[in-house]
């Protein structure tokens, strides 16, 4: 799929110049620590959404510091995304109707989720997210991480019935609730911009591992949970057909690659998927895998149809895995293109995908077994 410009406003903004304020949403997730810790080494000052500033501050403070971001450079402001408008206090919204940018990152990721906590977080959240936007004159770009499946070909037929207006309550019990609730946001986003003179940018990410240099991860859902899988012997047949895959992105490019986005106007007004084409099929990947923990890998392949109705018939417990999880195994491909441009103009390398990924797994089970 290629990169959508969805409205086409006189506004092009100019890069934006160092340093900034910048709203951070899901600053304490996975994606945004390493995202405040390339804004704020770059020097922009980083208003970090939170709900629990007296106890997350000091913690997100060491944990850049200790990683080469600045924390000095932090701003915490009391919010939740669950509250309506945030919960934002009086004061705390104006300042967020000044800043020159804004990233979106933050939304409820978990596997069975409820679909009206999935719909409150994920969707209802972005009625506030516009208002911020809309209020703010001098914005410079709102970026949106989104998901790498809104541009899988099996999808595009629910997104254009969400488009239309149908009813979203059968998508959930189809997808279930975190897929469903990332689609409905994608849409409910993309039509609220189309009539708004805001810039922005989508950035939608495969599966986020850990650190390329590194390792370290700081969520174990995803990919670890095939890891905890083999290590325990409950993998014993690999989901899908030859060919599918689970595409990764190490955490620390896409970090990289986000904050890039803000220095290049011909971002603005357009949609990026940020993959890397090199992740093997799922096989070869689960092997590189039970390798980095010292485990066989199983070779039996078990068609994804198959292995979801065993789980939903609740005949797999073993497996440990969650049948809304197995969505996002196929053999689709997406349009990686205009996103590896635009990081070579950042001067972004994709690092080499068998040692990012097996960097993962090893800092996992050497925090986990110690």
């Amino acid at each position: 799929m290629q990169p959508t410009t969805l409205n086409k406003s006189a506004n092009h903004p100019a890069a934006i110049n160092k340093p900034q304020t910048i709203l951070v949403t899901g600053a304490t997730g996975f994606i945004g620590r390493w995202l405040l810790r390339e804004l704020t080494a770059q020097g922009h000052t980083v208003l970090a959404l939170l709900r629990r500033p007296e106890a997350q501050q000091a913690e997100l403070a060491r944990w850049l510091d200790a990683r080469g971001g600045d924390s000095a450079h932090l701003q915490p402001v009391l919010g939740d995304l669950e509250a309506d408008g945030w919960g934002l206090a009086p004061d705390d919204r104006a300042r967020l109707q000044q800043v020159d940018a804004i990233f979106h990152l933050a939304s409820r990721f978990a596997w069975n989720l409820d679909a009206q906590l999935a719909r409150r977080a994920n969707v209802e959240s972005l009625h506030t997210l516009l208002e911020l936007a809309d209020a703010n004159t001098g914005l410079q770009r709102l970026v949106w991480v989104g998901g790498y499946m809104v541009g899988n070909p099996r999808l595009q037929g629910t997104l254009a019935q969400l488009e239309q207006g149908s009813d979203w309550r059968p998508v959930y019990r189809r997808h279930g609730a975190y897929e469903a609730s990332k689609l409905e946001s994608y849409v409910v986003l993309k039509q609220a911009l189309a009539r708004r003179n805001i810039p922005w940018t989508f950035v939608h990410p495969s599966t986020v591992v850990g650190d390329s240099a590194t390792g370290e991860i700081t969520q174990d859902i995803g990919l670890l949970k095939l890891v905890d899988a083999l290590q325990k012997g409950r993998l014993t047949a690999i989901p899908g057909k030859r060919g599918d895959w689970l595409p990764l992105i190490p955490v620390d490019y896409l970090a990289r690659f986000l904050a890039g986005v803000l220095e290049h106007p011909d971002a603005n007004g357009q949609e990026y998927w940020v993959l890397d084409d090199a992740t093997p099929a799922l096989p070869e990947l689960v092997r590189w895998l039970a390798d980095a923990v010292g485990v066989a890998a199983p070779r039996l392949q078990v068609p994804l149809g198959l292995m979801k109705f065993i789980l939903n018939a609740g005949l797999g417990k073993r497996w440990d895995m969650a049948a809304e999880s197995l969505n996002f195994i196929d053999s689709a491909r997406y349009g990686t293109g205009p996103a590896l441009a635009l990081a070579r103009s950042m001067g972004l390398q994709m690092p080499p995908a068998r040692s990012y990924v097996q960097g993962t797994v090893r800092y996992w089970a050497s925090s986990t077994n110690p």
